[in-house]
C-alpha cells in the first residue's frame, strides 16, 4: 500500500538508478511545518551517550607512525585506562585489577618503548592494583618523563586525571 502525497506542481524530475521519479514542492510547501520543536531528551529507558576519556591520547596514537613515538602514545593510553578505573574501584575487586595490570605489564614487555620510559611505565602500571593517590603520583613521574614525546592535549588529558585521581582519595 502505498502513501498518497498531496497533488503540488512538480518542481523537476530527478533520476535514481533507471527510474526517473517527480519531485513535488510537499517538503517546502508548508506541509511539514506543523512541527515545531523536536524533543532531544533522553527517553527514560534510553542508554546514555559514551564518552571516551582520552580522545587525544587516541589520536595521537592513530597519527603517528609505527615506532617509538606511536609506541609511547600506545602505553600512555594503556596506563591511562587502568588508572581511570581506580576512580570506580567500589566496583572493580582488586582480583580483577591486579589480573588486568599482569597482562598489561606482559603486553608493555612486547613493546619497543625507549629506556627511560620502561621504569615509569612498569610503575605506573603496577600501581594500579593501590591506592588512587598512589597511581597519581606514579602517573605524575610518567607524565615528566613522556611529555617529550606526546602532544599538549595529551598530556593535558593525562593531567587532568592525575587531578581527578589525588582528588579522590
Amino acid at each position: 500500500m502505498s502513501r498518497k502525497i498531496p497533488d503540488l506542481p512538480a518542481r523537476g524530475l530527478a533520476t535514481a538508478g533507471n527510474v526517473t521519479t517527480k519531485r513535488t514542492a510537499w517538503a517546502d510547501s508548508g506541509w511539514a511545518s506543523y512541527i515545531r520543536q523536536v524533543y532531544t531528551d533522553s527517553l527514560p529507558y534510553g542508554l546514555a551517550p559514551l564518552a571516551f576519556p582520552y580522545p587525544a591520547l587516541a589520536a595521537l596514537a592513530g597519527r603517528l607512525p609505527h615506532g617509538g613515538g606511536r609506541e609511547v602514545a600506545l602505553a600512555a593510553l594503556m596506563a591511562a585506562r587502568l588508572s581511570h578505573q581506580l576512580q570506580f574501584a567500589a566496583t572493580t575487586p582488586p582480583a580483577d585489577r591486579t589480573a588486568r595490570a599482569s597482562a598489561a605489564k606482559v603486553w608493555l614487555a612486547s613493546l619497543a618503548l625507549p629506556a627511560n620510559t620502561r621504569v615509569p611505565f612498569a610503575r605506573c602500571i603496577d600501581a594500579t592494583t593501590t591506592t588512587p593517590l598512589q597511581v597519581a603520583g606514579a602517573l605524575r613521574s610518567l607524565v615528566a618523563v613522556t611529555s617529550g614525546h606526546l602532544d599538549g592535549a595529551s598530556v593535558q588529558e593525562l593531567e587532568r586525571l592525575v587531578r581527578q585521581l589525588a582528588g579522590s582519595r
